[in-house]
């Protein structure tokens, strides 16, 4: 019974870590985004 309970904690903790593994790229992605984002307008002006 203990085994079936370690199997399902471990299980658990795997699925957690890849689920923010994935979350973790989409944020990073956004976050680029809006770094490139703010960045356009500012390079704009500098280079006219």
């Amino acid at each position: 019974m203990l085994e079936f309970v370690l199997l399902g904690f471990v299980l658990g903790v795997i699925v957690t870590a890849t689920l923010f593994v994935t979350q973790l790229e989409h944020i990073l992605i956004f976050a680029r985004r809006i770094v490139v984002d703010e960045r356009a307008p500012v390079a704009d002006p500098e280079t006219r």
